[in-house]
Parts: structure tokens; C-alpha cells; sequence
């Protein structure tokens, strides 16, 4: 839902951009907003300042990853699952590259994908990345996606 609009005025659409849901009953769930994160800087201080990213974070795509993957291994700890929503998703980098876009998505799909095929059993877990907001922007944040 876009900042200011009601529930009757625009439906939210879900976009799965990794996992498919943790399948424990025992679920954290972390709130992102899109509408916060329109260039990669911003999005680098939103995401350390509401996943508690360490103080060392360099604000680059490496140090993103690291900081994500240390973040999604301590908050399933003891087999929790982890679920990640980004609301007003169109919003995400719109005032940035496209390049980045695709960045970030690599990197969220890639932790999934690593949490979830852990070779060491106590590292595995279940998460879901999702993306919200109205049909429209979300279709246009597909598109400014490669083959999107």
C-alpha cells in the first residue's frame, strides 16, 4: 500500500522474490519500506538501521550480503523462520540504477538459497523475501529488472 492510501483505495499485491514460506509455525517477521529506500545509500541505511546491522557495515553490495546473511543466521537461530517484507516495493532504488535493483534481488535470492541448503543442519532455515504494493508498481518494478 502506497504511504497515505487506505485498504478500499489500492489492493496490495504480494511478488515471492525468494522462498517459499517458512514452512515452522514459528515465524519472525521484519517490516522494510520501499518508500525509504529510493537509492542505494538510503537503502543501505534503512535496511542496517531496522535489521540491526553492526556498526562496521561499509555500505557497499558485499558488506550488505555479509551483514544479511550474519542477520537472517542469528534471527532463525533455534529453527525459527524468517520473513522479510519490503512494502512499497516500487519505490525500491527508483531514484538509483536499475543495475542495483537487480543487485539487491541477487543478493536477497542467493542468502535464501544459502540459508536453506546449509550443509550444516544448525545453519539451515526457512525465508521469505516478498516485495508488496499495488499490481501496477509492482509490475513496473519487474520491468526494470533484466528480462523483466
Amino acid at each position: 500500500m502506497r504511504h497515505g492510501e487506505s485498504m478500499g483505495e489500492q489492493a496490495c499485491e504480494i511478488w515471492l522474490v525468494a522462498g517459499t514460506g517458512p514452512a515452522t509455525s514459528d515465524v519472525g517477521h521484519h517490516w522494510l519500506d520501499g518508500a525509504r529506500c529510493r537509492t542505494k545509500r538510503s537503502l543501505f541505511e534503512h535496511w542496517a538501521a531496522r535489521l540491526s546491522f553492526p556498526g562496521y557495515f561499509s555500505r557497499n553490495w558485499d558488506a550488505f550480503a555479509d551483514c544479511l546473511a550474519d542477520f537472517t543466521l542469528a534471527d532463525t537461530a533455534g529453527g525459527t523462520g524468517l520473513v522479510l517484507t519490503v512494502e512499497n516495493a516500487g519505490d525500491l532504488l527508483a531514484d538509483g540504477e536499475d543495475a542495483d535493483l537487480a543487485v539487491l534481488v541477487e543478493v536477497l535470492r542467493d542468502t535464501v538459497e544459502d540459508m536453506r541448503s546449509s550443509p550444516d543442519p544448525s545453519g539451515r532455515a526457512d525465508i521469505t523475501v516478498e516485495f508488496s504494493d499495488t499490481p501496477a508498481h509492482l509490475a513496473k518494478l519487474r520491468r526494470r529488472l533484466p528480462g523483466g
